[in-house]
């Protein structure tokens, strides 16, 4: 229970300080916190319910390639820095994915 809380809280960390990241180098292109926030919160919520993880999963991994595409077609200077933030919230929200399954497989194999 306490990893999941753990990984969750970072889940909504790394999208909360991407947002806090592109007020401060893109101040005019505003549509950008809006995706960010809803990455922070939304998603984090979607992991926060079993029913709802694989949903969360999936949202999480197409806004993570979203954002992986849209940083190196558009700015390829500050790619590497951006992109590692996107990989490790993909990381996290892998690791949600996976963490009930493994609990599940592991009570299989005890039986």
């Amino acid at each position: 229970m306490y990893i999941k809380i753990a990984l969750l809280v970072a889940l909504f960390m790394l999208p909360a300080s991407a947002t806090l990241i592109h007020g401060y180098v893109h101040p005019t292109i505003t549509w950008i916190h809006y995706v960010t926030i809803f990455d922070a919160v939304v998603v984090t919520a979607l992991f926060y319910f079993n029913k709802t993880r694989a949903s969360g999963f999936w949202l999480n991994t197409v806004l993570a390639l979203v954002g992986i595409i849209y940083h190196i077609t558009f700015s390829p200077l500050q790619t590497l820095s951006d992109s590692m933030i996107i990989v490790a919230d993909f990381a996290i929200g892998y690791a949600l994915y996976t963490l009930p399954l493994n609990k599940d497989r592991q009570k299989k194999v005890l039986k």
